[in-house]
C-alpha cells in the first residue's frame, strides 16, 4: 500500500498545528501505521475545552 497521500492538521494557532503534526506523525510511526492510513485530517479547536468521561 502507498504511504500517506494526505495529512493535514487544521488549527487556529500555527505553533499548535506544528506540534500536533509532530505528535500524530510520531504516533503513526510508533504503531507502524504510516503505510496503512492513506488520508488523515485533524481538526483542533483551542477555544473548545475537551470533554472527558470516566467510569468507576
Amino acid at each position: 500500500m502507498k504511504g500517506m497521500e494526505y495529512f493535514e492538521v487544521e488549527c487556529a494557532e500555527p505553533v499548535g498545528a506544528e506540534t500536533y503534526t509532530q505528535i500524530a506523525d510520531d504516533i503513526l510511526s510508533d504503531l507502524n501505521l504510516n503505510q496503512s492510513i492513506g488520508r488523515l485530517h485533524i481538526y483542533i479547536d483551542p477555544e473548545t475545552p475537551p470533554s472527558f468521561s470516566q467510569s468507576v
